[in-house]
């Protein structure tokens, strides 16, 4: 039944992606990840009636086109290192060319909500109160829990410089935790901020962006927080979802139907807002500057690779002087 859905949802969005042939997305462009319900009479929506699209913006705000569209619900978007699009879409992850054309879908097990990626091009993606790895070949080489602890995985995930350190929210709660995926240990809560989380971003300077529903009706749905997790400002009237723009001193948040691009010192609303049309379930950008695909962590990732090489190397000249010595 898994595989006879995925190959449907597969097909669905091969069909209504062919108009955008030969299109290439651009550094700065906003991917916005919509959803509705063609259903307006039966609740919960029917999963068939779940109609669900990929918006780009450019930039400046202007609408440039569909990128594609699915039944069920797209929700993060990140953009890998050779321009592929994924896209956390129902029980999975879906790799997207800049045209709209979907490469594969991955089924993961369970409905995900939110995407970091890794200077090497893993995935971790939060689903079921868990984290999965997923490798850049789309297979989850690692599923994270916190059995054992007193909380669960929730919605809001990055992914630290060292590329180690996770950033997560503590399930239904306000709690930022830290979890150490290469020592397998969880770290400890990190701090706490009035809002229910669903998105955060870690910035190249440390400090840290978070978003979600503000626990009373009109105080801030974004929240920059120090390296230390110290509030540092509060942003007023946006919404609970958060995204790194690529001049490193604005941020995109949207919620409901509305997109805004938000300036970091000052809070002052430099573009918006702008009127979707559409519920919004994520938003992401195109070369978005998130500190665990920095350039910096990138270039290190080569040099690893070169020391496996030469591990490599070396082990096949041991076995072929061994095989010398025995004949």
């Amino acid at each position: 039944m898994t595989k006879r859905l995925s190959s449907v949802l597969l097909l669905v969005a091969t069909l209504t992606s062919g108009s955008s042939q030969g299109q290439t997305l651009q550094r700065g462009d906003v991917l916005v990840s919509t959803g509705e319900c063609v259903d307006p009479i039966t609740v919960p929506c029917p999963f068939d009636s779940r109609h669900t699209k990929i918006l780009i913006y450019a930039g400046d705000g202007s609408f440039k086109r569909t990128l594609i569209e699915a039944i069920g619900s797209y929700f993060d978007t990140v953009v890998d290192q050779t321009g592929f699009v994924w896209a956390a879409l129902n029980s999975g992850v879906q790799k997207i060319d800049p045209a709209g054309v979907p490469a594969v879908f991955y089924d993961t097990g369970v409905p995900l909500l939110r995407l970091a990626i890794a200077a090497d091009g893993r995935l971790f993606a939060t689903g079921g109160n868990e984290v999965r790895i997923i490798a850049p070949n789309g297979t989850v080489s690692r599923i994270i829990n916190l059995n054992n602890q007193p909380t669960d995985f929730g919605e809001a995930i990055d992914l630290a410089s060292d590329q180690c350190t996770l950033y997560t929210s503590s399930a239904g709660s306000s709690r930022l935790m830290r979890y150490d995926i290469c020592a397998n240990g969880f770290l400890g809560f990190f701090t706490t901020v009035q809002l229910y989380l669903r998105t955060l971003r870690l910035r190249p300077d440390g400090s840290l962006l978070v978003a979600g529903g503000p626990f009373n009706n009109g105080g801030p749905g974004v929240v920059h927080l120090s390296p230390a997790g110290d509030v540092l400002r509060g942003y007023s009237g946006v919404a609970s979802l958060v995204a790194l723009d690529v001049d490193g001193t604005s941020f995109w948040s949207a919620g409901n139907k509305t997109l805004y691009k938000i300036d970091i010192t000052t809070g002052q609303i430099l573009i918006g807002p702008i009127n979707v049309g559409l519920d919004i379930n994520g938003i992401g950008v195109v070369g978005e500057p998130r500190v665990a695909n920095s350039p910096e962590a990138i270039a290190a990732v080569p040099n690893l690779s070169i020391w496996l090489l030469v591990a490599l190397a070396i082990t096949l000249a041991t076995i072929a002087i061994v095989r010398i010595r025995v004949q």
